[in-house]
């Protein structure tokens, strides 16, 4: 029975209803004819029934006279004579005891009479039909035959109302069992047309109205699954094809807007099944590779962006589906052969309503700009580098002389200023020192000549203490070229 049922689930809609049609039917035919032969069936036997209760009526009557007259030879007479009857099969007069009197045929009357029938005709002193036999062509009417106040003058010695005989008539019923089975036969067989008729109409409107409508319904559904959404689903009526249809593009409509949202974003966007075909792509994800989204769809993911990463272990789809896990690498994507670009891209896995992993969603972003700037970033850095180190070997004459993105130039600018204020503090600390040196010599020739002797004493002091005052603006001087190379140097360091 599971395999019929499973056999029967894998048939279209197209058989099942012309399948459901053609069984309803039968069985509401059938049901009715059946019901109609019976109605029939009863109707004839109740006739025949009818038939007998008068034909062995009549026999009675026709052959009461002669008991009555005592002439029972022309009461046999009476009895054969039946025999010339089509329909009367047997006739036969039987005693109280149930003993064969005359007979139009003993041995079928022998064969036909029943004990349970003519004991039931002498407890109840009533008519009884022996309906048993008539699907082999025969009934049989039990009569009991009474005495009556005509029958006293010869029967003075039984009482009135006694049994005095038993009249049998047996007749024919295969004329009704012909005619029934005729009626069976033509019933059976207009049945039969009227159900392939009905089931071939039923199965046309059926078409037109339910299954032409749900087919289409279908192939639409199919090319909408494919990722048509522009598929025009048909409408043409407004029963509950038309509601089901109606929800199909309610649906569509809000997947469409789902995908305009996937569509609208900047950066690619794709899903793929678990063997890399892509089924989805929207369209800045299908410029990279130089296709239309439909082109893109049933082609290998890797195909497309052609990333160191593809077909490695280092794919972050891979590691997703595999792990079961939100996984984000960076790559070089190699989309054609003069175009490389530098990615970032996520990959989600995507999973069915049983929980099972089929597939994969992945984010792709393009860091062009972010990897340039990294590394305008680590040139600009090792340049400034080369100049301080430059300074830092008491070589301040090292400018930045090539030129910088506007994110860097301000940078630049106060690098070299203040490699300019510096050389130029450090010039004057220089210069301040020689004029100490100077300072510190012309003391020491003073005291040399003070040595020499107290006659040029008073000379000499007066030189000394000239050269004093001016050591001691010169000094000065020195304090302040410190004082200021110590600004410079704040603010070159700022």
């Amino acid at each position: 029975m599971q395999l019929l049922m499973g056999k029967i689930r894998q048939l279209s809609l197209g058989v099942k209803i012309p399948m459901v049609i053609f069984i309803t039917i039968c069985l509401l035919l059938g049901s009715s004819f059946y019901l109609l032969i019976q109605r029939q069936y009863r109707i004839d036997l109740q006739s025949k029934i009818d038939d007998i209760k008068h034909s062995s009526a009549l026999i009675q009557q026709s052959t009461r006279y002669s008991m009555l007259q005592g002439d029972m030879d022309a009461v046999e007479e009476i009895i054969m004579n039946t025999a010339e009857i089509t329909t009367i099969q047997a006739v036969s007069l039987l005693s109280a005891d149930f003993d064969v009197v005359t007979s139009s045929d003993p041995h079928l009357s022998k064969k036909l009479l029943k004990n349970e029938y003519l004991q039931e005709v002498k407890s109840n002193h009533k008519q009884t039909i022996d309906q048993s036999a008539f699907r082999n062509g025969i009934i049989t009417c039990y009569n009991p035959i009474l005495l009556d106040e005509d029958c006293m003058d010869c029967h003075d010695d039984s009482p009135v109302g006694d049994l005095y005989g038993v009249l049998t008539t047996s007749i024919s019923t295969s004329d009704i069992l012909k005619r029934h089975s005729t009626n069976t036969w033509v019933l059976s067989s207009a049945a039969w047309v009227l159900v392939f008729l009905s089931t071939g109409l039923l199965y046309l409107v059926t078409k037109i109205i339910v299954v032409n409508p749900l087919k289409n319904m279908a192939a639409s559904a199919d090319i909408i699954a494919g990722g048509n959404l522009e598929e025009e689903i048909k409408i043409t009526s407004e029963d509950e094809t038309g509601q089901l249809g109606n929800s199909l593009q309610i649906m569509v409509k809000n997947i469409k807007e789902q995908v305009d949202i996937l569509d609208k974003v900047p950066t690619p966007v794709l899903t793929i099944d678990k063997n890399y075909n892509v089924e989805f792509m929207n369209p800045a994800g299908a410029a990279i590779g130089g296709l239309t989204q439909e082109q893109c769809v049933g082609k290998k993911c890797y195909d497309i962006f052609k990333t160191d990463h593809c077909n490695t272990d280092k794919c972050a789809v891979r590691q997703a589906m595999r792990e079961d896990a939100i996984v984000t690498e960076n790559a070089l994507a190699n989309p054609n052969p003069s175009t490389f670009i530098p990615i970032q891209y996520t990959g989600a896995p995507l999973k069915n309503e049983k929980g099972e992993i089929i597939g994969a969603l992945e984010y792709i972003a393009d860091i062009s700009d972010i990897d340039a700037m990294m590394k305008e970033t680590d040139h600009v850095v090792e340049t400034v580098a080369k100049v301080m180190r430059a300074a830092a070997n008491k070589d301040l004459t090292q400018q930045i002389a090539e030129e910088f993105t506007e994110n860097f130039a301000e940078l630049k600018k106060n690098v070299n200023k203040t490699l300019q204020v510096l050389d130029v503090a450090m010039g004057q600390v220089g210069s301040a020192v020689e004029q100490v040196s100077s300072a510190s010599n012309q003391i020491a020739s003073g005291s040399q000549s003070l040595a020499e002797g107290t006659n040029e004493q008073s000379s000499t002091l007066e030189e000394v203490s000239s050269s004093l005052e001016e050591m001691s603006s010169m000094t000065q001087q020195n304090a302040q070229n410190a004082a200021q190379a110590t600004v410079l140097s704040g603010e070159a360091s700022t």
